[in-house]
């Protein structure tokens, strides 16, 4: 899966878009920081554009460890 983290209203087609608000388009609610619906090495790719500085400094590094997994 090519997994589109915190994509707001900018959609792109052939990925799976997530967010956290229900947006038109958003394939999956979900939070950046948990990513509790996508299950474990079911991403190929993650692509976060203007998402990071949602999360505080001190989560950086276990969002960025959620992602891996």
């Amino acid at each position: 899966m090519k997994l589109h983290v915190g994509c707001g209203d900018v959609i792109i087609p052939g990925w799976t878009n997530l967010d956290i608000e229900e947006l038109p388009g958003v394939d999956i609610n979900d939070d950046i920081r948990t990513l509790e619906k996508i299950q474990n090495n079911s991403c190929d790719i993650i692509y976060a554009s203007h998402v990071l500085e949602h999360v505080g400094r001190n989560e950086f590094g276990d969002v960025l460890r959620v992602w891996n997994r």
